[in-house]
Parts: C-alpha cells; structure tokens; sequence
C-alpha cells in the first residue's frame, strides 16, 4: 500500500486524516511546516504528499515546486480552507496533482488520494522502464520521456536537436542564432544545441536547469515574453 504524508500546523486535523487514511490501509507519517515536511520528504519516501496551502513557515503552493524539484515522482495534493482560483491555478502550474477546499471536499480526499497513488507508481514504473530501456538499446536508440508519462525510443541521433541542426543549414543561419523554446522532457537535446534554449516555467525541472533563461509558462504567454526580450530587434 502507498505512503502518505500530510503536511499541517493543526495536530487535530492531521490527527484526523491520518486515522482516516490509516483506515483505508495507507501507511501515513506527518509534519507541520515545510521544514519537518522536506526532512520526511528524505527520510520517508511518500508516494504522495497532502499538504495545507497555509503553513507556518511557508506557503504549500510554493513549496510543491521544492517537493516536486526533489522528488520528481511523488504527487501532491493542496488542501485549503479558503480556496480561490489564482491560487489553484498556480499550485497546478507548479506540479500539483489537484488543489481542494476542505470540508466542501472531504467525500473527495480518498478517491483522489487513490488516483494520485496510482499515478506516483506509474511515475516510478516509467522511470525504471526508460532507465532498462536505454540500457537494453544502448548505442542504437535514444530512449526519453516527452511528457511525464510517455517513454519515446528513436533512433540513435534523431531528436528535436538534430531537426532544428537541418534547419539551421537549409536556412544558412548559425546556431549562435537560434533561440529554441521548450516545456517536455523531449525538449532537453533542443535546449542543449540552441544558441540560447528557454525553458517554459511549466517544464519541468530537468529542463529549466539547462535553460539559458525560465519563461512564464505556456498559458501565460511565455512566447510573447521571449520574443518581446529576444527576438523582436533581431
């Protein structure tokens, strides 16, 4: 059965989802701030991390973004007492696997806790599945995940890097002037090659650490923003 941490400064409340999730056969360990909930994160290896928006020494929209940079697979879900919609939508685009008010939403904790389980085994299948799978085809085929739950294999050489090379020699451009823009896990050879690689701030983590600049995300017109501060006076 998966492990679930629960992240709140009220002793009574995670006294309570923790009886509650025990009762359904989920082994729980606990924190109340975003310091003890990190210490658990490396002591206790969760599958999944439910965690209150509002803690005493940090903010649970923010701190997703270090649970997620730490431990890619585990899935978090926000609970809150006063939910408003920027505050979902940004727990989203950190990674967040769903964003819930309690009370309103108790009769939903179990079944997404279920759900959100299920996809950190899967997480960790995929991992080890494309870990096997570049060592089986080692030297043949280059094996890595476009999304976080697509393993891709092409042959050896043939990636985003290798078309946008085409491109730059059929145009007579140098790479020094390409700026390529990513958000997959696919995306990282593109990054690499380019002149100047951006990673959009939905991609994730491996991504943004190879990137030359982090853009605002996809559905915040992180396109505009690079071509208004890079490309638009070329």
């Amino acid at each position: 059965m998966s492990k679930i941490l629960i992240i709140d400064d009220e002793v009574q409340i995670r006294s309570l989802l923790a009886r509650m999730l025990g009762l359904e056969g989920y082994e729980v360990c606990q924190a109340g701030d975003c310091k003890a909930a990190v210490k658990q994160l490396e002591v206790q290896s969760p599958d999944v991390v439910l965690c209150d928006v509002f803690l005493p020494d940090g903010n649970g929209v923010d701190l997703v973004l270090n649970i997620k940079k730490q431990s890619p697979n585990v899935e978090v879900i926000l609970l809150t007492a006063h939910g408003n919609i920027p505050d979902g939508v940004q727990a989203i685009k950190n990674g967040a696997f769903d964003y819930i008010t309690k009370g309103d939403d108790n009769n939903k904790i179990i079944p997404l806790i279920s759900r959100a389980a299920e996809k950190a085994r899967m997480n960790v299948r995929l991992e080890k599945l494309e870990k096997k799978a570049a060592k089986d085809f080692e030297g043949r085929l280059s094996v890595y995940r476009s999304e976080g739950f697509y393993l891709e294999m092409m042959p050896l050489g043939v990636d985003k890097a290798y078309g946008v090379a085409k491109l730059l020699e059929r145009l007579g451009y140098r790479r020094s002037q390409m700026v390529c823009c990513g958000d997959g896990f696919n995306d990282l050879p593109m990054i690499e090659y380019a002149g100047f690689g951006v990673a959009m701030a939905n991609a994730p983590e491996q991504l943004k650490e190879k990137a030359d600049y982090v853009a605002p995300s996809c559905d915040e017109d992180g396109l505009v923003d690079v071509i208004t501060r890079f490309i638009k006076d070329w």
